[in-house]
């Protein structure tokens, strides 16, 4: 746009880089959803955006009508409905617990659809952790320009009560909106082949007060295992160090086709439920012919995890729990886990879980290999898996674990 001269060439050539921001809009989800997560939010959404941006400065705002578009609205929106606290964002898959925000971009992406919201949020970080970078600095360009405004921005962050995504499969609730205060829940559905995957349908977060109780690790250093036929050897990546069941010595698998079923989301007075059925997320040699799990949080008091499950074989179930705190075996049913804020309180939260099926055990995880110096660096050497075990066969049935500060 800037150095050819010749008006047909210019545009022919426009003309074709137009194709790849079509190919990567068109197939988008309807909801906006990055499976992704936060953190490369920024080269997805975002990058369109920068093209947009770039687009119409260079023809008058002929583009402008592309902000209209209620997915591309949806898409820039995810970025604050998918936050849990100024520091943590939801991190399914390969995602950042704590991505950096690019304050000014979000603010103009919010302005040009016309969400209060997204501008707030933007101007919220703004000077924040954003720094004027050589990898995007076409955006320093608009924002040169912008100093005044940015100055007399309302800066706030939406936190919203609850979001639904459903071509995502993924729902996020806190206790109240507009504020970190209390229990924050999120879990996904979704399949085993998205974005940077983790075998990690039907998955959930706790949080408390916008800190970590039951987390979803992430990712750590990437190295040439991560991108390779060894990836799903590497521990984060797999079922069995998320929020999910072993059952009969299978963890989930790889691939378009172990994906959640039976996905449903519901909020009434008081709670938000969640339930999806992760059976085929697993190999058939773990025999299950139904695993409906549902995930209630009843606001302000606890989290309830509810399975409802049919093995054609055996019965041999090992549920895992993942979290950055120590925690210990108070009595059978009761385990505590001993959560301390950054700012230092200390405060104990249990889960109870039925303790004529299961025995529980906790089990520090060694930070030894090279990929794990990225957890280490976003969670320090802190990580804790919590195994409950069923004590006999139990083939059919339903059971329930709850989550609670009392």
């Amino acid at each position: 746009m800037l150095l050819e001269k010749d008006d047909a060439k210019r545009t022919t050539a426009v003309y074709k880089l137009l194709q790849t921001p079509d190919n990567f809009l068109n197939p988008y989800p309807a909801d906006g959803g990055c499976d992704e997560g936060p953190s490369y939010w920024g080269a997805a959404a975002a990058s369109l955006y920068d093209n947009l941006a770039m687009l119409n400065l260079a023809s008058n705002n002929a583009f402008k009508y592309v902000f209209e578009d209620e997915k591309v609205r949806n898409m820039g929106r995810y970025i604050y409905r998918a936050q849990i606290s100024p520091k943590y964002f939801l991190n399914f898959a390969d995602a950042d617990p704590q991505p950096g925000m690019d304050g000014a971009m979000i603010y103009r992406y919010g302005k040009d659809i016309q969400d209060k919201d997204m501008m707030r949020f933007g101007a919220y970080y703004i000077g924040k952790n954003n720094k004027l970078t050589r990898y995007h600095y076409f955006r320093n360009l608009f924002e040169l320009f912008m100093q005044d405004e940015f100055a007399k921005a309302e800066k706030g962050l939406p936190l919203p009560a609850d979001s639904w995504l459903p071509n995502l499969q993924v729902f996020v609730s806190r206790d109240k909106q507009g504020t970190t205060d209390g229990f924050f829940v999120a879990a996904k559905g979704g399949h085993n082949a998205e974005s940077h995957n983790h075998n990690d349908v039907g998955s959930y977060v706790v949080f408390y007060n916008g800190q970590p109780l039951l987390i979803d690790v992430g990712r750590g250093t990437y190295t040439a295992k991560t991108f390779s036929d060894k990836r799903y050897t590497i521990w984060y990546n797999r079922s069995d160090y998320h929020n999910l069941p072993t059952v009969n010595g299978q963890t989930q698998s790889p691939g378009l086709k172990f994906k959640a079923n039976n996905v449903s989301y519901a909020k009434g007075k008081g709670y938000t439920d969640f339930s999806v059925d992760i059976h085929a997320a697993y190999p058939a040699e773990a025999g299950i012919t139904k695993w409906q799990r549902n995930i209630r949080f009843n606001k302000g008091k606890n989290v309830e995890v509810s399975e409802d499950i049919q093995l054609d074989k055996g019965g041999s179930i090992v549920e895992h729990l993942m979290t950055s705190f120590p925690a210990n075996l108070v009595q059978p049913g009761k385990v505590a886990v001993h959560w301390k804020s950054e700012k230092g309180e200390t405060k104990d939260f249990y889960i109870y879980y039925p303790d004529k099926l299961f025995g529980a055990n906790v089990e520090k995880i060694p930070l030894q290999a090279m990929e794990d110096e990225g957890i280490k660096q976003k969670w320090g050497d802190n990580i804790y898996r919590i195994n409950f075990t069923t004590v006999k066969d139990y083939p059919k049935g339903k059971f329930k674990f709850t989550i609670s500060d009392k």
